[in-house]
C-alpha cells in the first residue's frame, strides 16, 4: 500500500481496517494521503466531457432550433434561462441534446467542453481552466484566462458552462469574436444582459409535450396513457420536465391502478409542501414529485438516497465515494447509481459519476432527522473538499478525522459508525480530531495548486478576500459564495502584498516587478500602475478614505502616493535595510514601517503630499 500512496505527513496514530480487528500504528496528526495518479498520453475525444443524455430523452425542436441559429450566427456568448427563474424546466437537458446534436459537432470540430458551476461546488477557476486544456489536448504551466482565449483564438470550440449562479463565474470564460462560441444555462434571466447574451427562454412543456414526455419515461409511447389518470397526473406535474421524468420513471411498466395510486399520492405530497416558497417557483410540485419518487424506492436504496444529503450542490459522487458512503460491493453500487440516474433521481456526468438536482438535494436535506448534524457534515465535507474532490477514496477518512471532535453527539456518532462500517478495506481511519475540526472557525480550505499565495487582504464586510500569489496573479474571492475567484494579470513577478479599500472595490498590489498597481474591482479597465520603486515592493498599505498608498520596498524607501493627484510619489527615506511591512494609521495621516535594519519608524504624512 505504501508503494502506491504519496503525500504529506504522517504523524502519530493510525488504524488500518481490513476487516472486524484494527491494527493500531501511530497517531494521525494530519491525513492528507494522495493515490498517485497516473497520466496518459493518449488524446481526449474532443466531445469526451459531455454529458450523456437520459435514458429518455425527447427533443424540444422549438427550442434547440432556434439555439443551434444563434450558436451559428450570433454573437460569442448565448444564454439558455429559465422562464421567471424556475427550477426543473430542463434547461441542461436541452443544452444537452444541442451538445449530441451532429450539427453543433460539425459546427465546433475542436471540441465541446462541459462544465458544471453550480452554487455550492468549490472548484477553482486553475482547475476548470486546466479542465478546458486537457480535453483540447493541451496544457499550460499557469492556467489563466489569458491563456484560455489564446488557446481558443484560432479554435471552433464550444464551452457550456451549465448551472451558472453568478456573473462572475461567466466572466473568466468570455471569449473575443472567432469561431469559438460559450453557452451558460441559468435560471437568473438578469444576467444575460450584462454578458451581452444572446437568450433563449426555457419554459414549462405545452400540454401535448408533456403528454409525450410522460409516455417516453413510462414505457408507454405504443399504448395510450391510462385516463383519467394520465390527465390528473400532468395536471399535478404542471409541464416541468424533472416532475414528469421521476414520475414516469416510478410508473414504467406498471399497471393502471397504480397510476389511479400515484394521483393520490401526488396530491398528498403537494399539501404538504405547500408554503415552503412562492408557488410561481413550482416548489410544491417539484418536491411532490420528488417526495413520491423516493418514497417508491425499495427501503434499502431509499436510505442510500437520502444519505446523499451530505453532498454539496453540484458536487459530483463518483463510485469510490459512493462506496464509503452506502458501504457493499462495487457492482451493488454501481447497480443503486443505475437505477437513481433511470429514476430521473440523478443524472451521469462525462465522467459516470452521479450528481443531483439541487432541488432533489435540497429535498433529502429536509429529511434529515439531525439538521445540526447534517450542518457539522456540510461543515466537515467544506474543510476538505480540496482533497475528496481530487482523491474521492479519501472521503471516509477526510470526514472522519473532521467530525471526531464531535463524536458526542448522537448524530453524528452514527454518521461515523456507518462510516466505519461502509468504508472500503482497508483504509486509513483516525483515531484523533484533526486540529482543524469540523463547525469551528474555519469555514472551508481553498486549495491554489498553481503557486504559493504571498498575501492576502479582506474587506471590512468580510465579503471580499485578494490574494498574491508567486505566478504574478491577483486573485479575488466571493466569501459568500464558492464560484472560482476573477484572476487579474498585470504583474511580470510574483506579488509580495496587496490591500483592499475599505468597500471592497479597490484592490491594490505590490510586486517583486517593482511596480505597484491600482485595480478597480467592479469595472474591467486595466489598472493603474504606480512607478518608482527601483527593487521590489514587499509592502502595501491603503488609507481609509482610499486616498493614499504608502509602500514599502526591497530599495529600503517608503513612498507615499496620493491616488487623486498624479505627482510623483513622497520618497521616504532613512532604513538601511529593506522594507517588509507598512501600517497606516486610520486617518493616513501617520505610518508605521518596519525593516531588516531592526528598526521600526513612525512617520508624519500629514504634509507629505
Amino acid at each position: 500500500m505504501a508503494d502506491r500512496l504519496h503525500g504529506r505527513r504522517l504523524v502519530g496514530k493510525l488504524t488500518v481496517q481490513s476487516g472486524a480487528n484494527a491494527v493500531v500504528a501511530g497517531k494521525i496528526d494530519s491525513l492528507v494521503i494522495h493515490a498517485a495518479r497516473e497520466s496518459t498520453k493518449t488524446p481526449l475525444d474532443p466531445f469526451a466531457s459531455v454529458p450523456p443524455l437520459p435514458p429518455a430523452y425527447m427533443d424540444r425542436p422549438d427550442l434547440s432550433e432556434p439555439l443551434i441559429e444563434r450558436l451559428l450566427t450570433s454573437s460569442a456568448t448565448v444564454a439558455v434561462t429559465a422562464i421567471e427563474g424556475m427550477g426543473g424546466v430542463g434547461k441542461t437537458i436541452v443544452a444537452l441534446g444541442l451538445c449530441h446534436d451532429q450539427r453543433i459537432r460539425e459546427t465546433f470540430p475542436d471540441g465541446i467542453v462541459w462544465l458544471d458551476i453550480g452554487k455550492e461546488a468549490s472548484i477553482p477557476l486553475e482547475k476548470r481552466m486546466e479542465y478546458v486544456a486537457k480535453h483540447l489536448n493541451q496544457e499550460f504551466l499557469v492556467y489563466t484566462e489569458a491563456a484560455y482565449r489564446s488557446l481558443l483564438k484560432d479554435k471552433s470550440v464550444l464551452v457550456v458552462l451549465d448551472d451558472v449562479w453568478t456573473i462572475g463565474a461567466v466572466e473568466p470564460f468570455l471569449l473575443d469574436s472567432g469561431k469559438s462560441r460559450l453557452l451558460y444555462t441559468s435560471r437568473d434571466k438578469s444576467l444575460a444582459g450584462p454578458l451581452n447574451a444572446d437568450e433563449q427562454q426555457v419554459g414549462v412543456l405545452d400540454d401535448a409535450q408533456a403528454r409525450r414526455f410522460l409516455a417516453k419515461w413510462s414505457g408507454r409511447e405504443s399504448n395510450p396513457l391510462p385516463e383519467p389518470y394520465a390527465t390528473e397526473i400532468l395536471a399535478e406535474c404542471k409541464g416541468l420536465v424533472l416532475a414528469l421524468a421521476m414520475i414516469g420513471a416510478v410508473l414504467k411498466s406498471q399497471p393502471d391502478h397504480e397510476w389511479a395510486d400515484m394521483v393520490t399520492d401526488l396530491k398528498k405530497a403537494r399539501l404538504k409542501h405547500i408554503g415552503k416558497r412562492p408557488a410561481n417557483y413550482a416548489y410544491e410540485t417539484l418536491h411532490a414529485s420528488i417526495a413520491v419518487s423516493v418514497d417508491a424506492l425499495y427501503p434499502d436504496d431509499k436510505v442510500r438516497y437520502l444519505r446523499l444529503a451530505v453532498l454539496l450542490e453540484d458536487m459530483r459522487a463518483p463510485e469510490r465515494l459512493l462506496q464509503a458512503l452506502w458501504g457493499g460491493e462495487e457492482r451493488d453500487v454501481r447497480r443503486v447509481a443505475r437505477l437513481f440516474v433511470d429514476r430521473s433521481l440523478a443524472r451521469r456526468d462525462a465522467g459516470n459519476n452521479i450528481r443531483l438536482h439541487d432541488l432533489q438535494l435540497d429535498y433529502i436535506r429536509g429529511e434529515h432527522p439531525d439538521q445540526a448534524a447534517l450542518a457539522l457534515e456540510h461543515s466537515a465535507l467544506l474543510l476538505s473538499q480540496h482533497i475528496i474532490s481530487f482523491y474521492p477514496e479519501q472521503f471516509a477518512s477526510q470526514m472522519t478525522e473532521k467530525l471526531l471532535a464531535h463524536k458526542v453527539q448522537p448524530g453524528i456518532a452514527s454518521f461515523l459508525d456507518d462510516l466505519d462500517e461502509s468504508a472500503p478495506r482497508p483504509w486509513l481511519r483516525p483515531l484523533w480530531p484533526a486540529h482543524v475540526a469540523a463547525g469551528g472557525p474555519a469555514l472551508r480550505v481553498i486549495e491554489n495548486k498553481t503557486s504559493w499565495v504571498r498575501a492576502v487582504a479582506l474587506s471590512a464586510d468580510g465579503k471580499r478576500a485578494v490574494t498574491g500569489s508567486e505566478d504574478h496573479c491577483l486573485r479575488v474571492w466571493d466569501m459568500e459564495s464558492d464560484q472560482p475567484p476573477r484572476i487579474l494579470e498585470g504583474h511580470t513577478d510574483q506579488i509580495r502584498a496587496v490591500a483592499l479599500s475599505m468597500d471592497g472595490k479597490v484592490a491594490i498590489s505590490g510586486s517583486e516587478d517593482t511596480t505597484v498597481r491600482i485595480w478597480d474591482l467592479e469595472g474591467s479597465q486595466l489598472p493603474r500602475i504606480l512607478r518608482g520603486h527601483t527593487a521590489p515592493v514587499r509592502a502595501i498599505a491603503l488609507s481609509g478614505d482610499g486616498r493614499r498608498v504608502v509602500s514599502g520596498s526591497r530599495d529600503k524607501t517608503v513612498r507615499v502616493w496620493d491616488l487623486i493627484g498624479n505627482q510623483p510619489p513622497s520618497v521616504l527615506g532613512g532604513h538601511a535595510g529593506d522594507v517588509n511591512a507598512i501600517a497606516l494609521s486610520a486617518n493616513g495621516e501617520r505610518a508605521a514601517s518596519a525593516s531588516h535594519d531592526m528598526t521600526l519608524r513612525i512617520w508624519n504624512l500629514g504634509g507629505s503630499q
